[in-house]
């Protein structure tokens, strides 16, 4: 006589809501969403719908299992790693909300989600390469650039621009985006002293290459880290290293051959702008990431307010603490307003969060860090990189804290 375990009291997992948690969870996983947020948002739906459920996520696959472990049910998708959606991520939060008070069935959930993950992109072509031209330009003036500085950053981010439009198309040109586009920089920035005269290559090259920087990669590994999440977070450091390697190549390879150009003396310092284009480029750099996040119209106001309070939160805790102090500062006060922004309005947190926090990751420092490896300056190389993990770990550390200040609404 085989003796079995007795039944959970949850009551057991029905084909529609099978459909609806592994709907949601690639819904999600696409839109970007992290590991240890992605657990909890589906963890929490299951409470909800009285389920028993276990769930792994990666960067690249999820695993979730139905029932007790002694009768499981195992699922496994595999997904490709999704840049993040914020106007698809509100939607399923809200679905999400609905499914849990019932206003909606798991049946017409999973079919609320599949309109939502297969809507078409709502920014063409065109808004795309203005995105990518208008985040160089801005990064430019950020990273304090001069005029001429602006106007080669601005044909760079056209040019790749036109390759992330390019790579929708074609899995080929997708593996060589960030190569290409770190190449195209460097002959750019290069081409550029000839044609507008003294400009800062490393200016040029670091605005140009902003929107290919895994600074948020980067963080999102380190929050995973910091919440027990070693595979996922362990992935996505690995990842984010291996796009700055790809990139130093790029550039390094671009070095080579502008070093058949004409020589151009670099200026020690570049043209001084009015303090009033930094502001102008504070507003015009998180309009750009509406675009690359894919957000909503209506959510521009809350992204622009939440770029400004990170960058000048970032500027003065780095007066008064240092840079990495000061990224911690920045973090927290962004986490703090992102989460009374979720709970006030009822919306996911991290429209707010991440928006903020892209005026805040280390990439630029990721680069310079390889740019000074592949010029053999190790040492130097080495340090920068040091500095950059600091960064990494002090937002995610302010990210956490915040979470203890001011509770988040749900897991997204």
């Amino acid at each position: 006589m085989t003796l079995h375990p007795p039944e959970p009291l949850h009551h057991r997992a029905t084909q529609d809501d099978v459909e609806f948690v592994l709907e949601l969870a690639r819904g999600l996983h696409e839109a970007g969403t992290p590991s240890h947020r992605l657990e909890g948002a589906i963890e929490r739906i299951g409470i909800q719908l009285g389920l028993e459920m276990h769930i792994s996520s990666t960067p690249t696959a999820f695993f979730i299992g139905f029932g007790h472990p002694a009768r499981q049910r195992l699922t496994l998708s595999r997904v490709q790693p999704g840049s993040v959606g914020l106007e698809r991520l509100e939607k399923l939060d809200q679905v999400v909300s609905r499914v849990g008070r019932g206003e909606l069935t798991p049946k017409d959930g999973a079919a609320a989600v599949q309109t939502i993950t297969s809507a078409p992109e709502r920014y063409g072509t065109f808004l795309t390469l203005l995105a990518y031209t208008l985040s160089s330009t801005a990064a430019g003036r950020i990273f304090d650039g001069g005029w001429r500085e602006m106007a080669a950053a601005s044909v760079i981010g056209l040019l790749i621009g036109v390759l992330t439009v390019a790579s929708r198309h074609s899995r080929r040109v997708v593996d060589v985006v960030e190569p290409v586009g770190a190449l195209t920089a460097s002959l750019v920035a290069a081409a550029a002293g000839l044609v507008l005269g003294r400009v800062s290559p490393m200016v040029v090259t670091l605005a140009g290459v902003i929107t290919l920087l895994p600074g948020l990669t980067l963080t999102t590994a380190m929050s995973e880290l910091a919440t027990r999440n070693l595979t996922s977070g362990t992935a996505r450091l690995f990842g984010a290293g291996a796009t700055f390697m790809t990139l130093g190549l790029g550039v390094g390879l671009g070095s080579e051959l502008a070093d058949l150009l004409p020589h151009v003396d670099i200026p020690r310092r570049v043209q001084q702008l009015p303090e009033w284009t930094e502001w102008a480029a504070l507003v015009v750099l998180p309009l750009a990431s509406v675009v690359h996040l894919r957000a909503m119209p209506r959510q521009i106001p809350a992204m622009m307010g939440a770029g400004i309070l990170a960058y000048t939160g970032a500027r003065l805790g780095a007066h008064v603490l240092g840079p990495e102090f000061g990224a911690f500062a920045a973090a927290l006060l962004l986490g703090t307003a992102s989460n009374a922004y979720a709970r006030i309005l009822d919306r996911p947190a991290s429209v707010l969060a991440t928006s903020g926090i892209l005026m805040l990751v280390p990439g630029s420092i990721g680069f310079r860090s390889m740019s000074s490896m592949m010029q053999n300056d190790v040492v130097h190389g080495m340090q920068t990189a040091m500095s950059m993990l600091l960064v990494a770990v002090s937002l995610a550390g302010g990210l956490l804290f915040a979470n203890v200040v001011v509770p988040p609404r749900r897991a997204v």
